[in-house]
């Protein structure tokens, strides 16, 4: 009720509005949460590991954005944002610093970007053409061994290509 009333001012006023959505990932662990990440790392922000996210992990999350996209929806939001950058969850798996994974979500640039695109793709699945979906994606970790330009723009390339997003944002740095 509070989000549809927020749209209905904002549409009342001839403004489209928008919402962000995403995952903490490691970032959590600062909040005392035992966070997961791509693979279990040390969190500086929490003085403790993180707990790999398993494959039921991975496909429950991306389930979430979508979920998360069609409450956006029915609320009246116009277009919705997802956060892949900053070191939250859809950045850690692009992180070849973050991600040691060995499976079919690590490794090759094609494998670290998998979650990315299936996130935005079931957003996208979910909204249509009733909202537009946007990115925020990382152009530069800014730490060393994280991901850089050369390879984020593989991966603005893979979104385009997927056909699910209508707009990327570009950003950089991690929390």
């Amino acid at each position: 009720p509070g989000l549809r009333k927020l749209s209905d001012a904002v549409h009342a006023e001839g403004a489209a509005v928008s919402a962000q959505i995403g995952h903490a990932g490691a970032v959590a662990a600062s909040a005392g949460i035992r966070a997961i990440a791509p693979s279990a790392i040390f969190s500086p922000l929490a003085m403790k590991r993180t707990r790999k996210a398993t494959p039921e992990d991975i496909r429950r999350i991306i389930g979430d954005f979508a979920a998360g996209a069609r409450r956006l929806m029915d609320a009246g939001f116009d277009a919705v944002e997802v956060h892949l950058g900053h070191g939250y969850l859809a950045s850690e798996f692009l992180s070849p610093k973050l991600n040691r994974r060995k499976d079919e979500w690590g490794g090759s640039i094609e494998n670290r970007a998998r979650f990315s695109r299936e996130i935005v793709k079931a957003v996208k699945q979910v909204v249509g053409d009733r909202m537009a979906v946007l990115g925020k994606l990382n152009m530069a970790d800014g730490v060393p061994g994280g991901l850089w330009v050369d390879e984020s723009v593989e991966v603005a390339r893979m979104l385009e290509s997927d056909g699910a997003l209508d707009a990327l944002e570009l950003t950089g740095g991690s929390s």
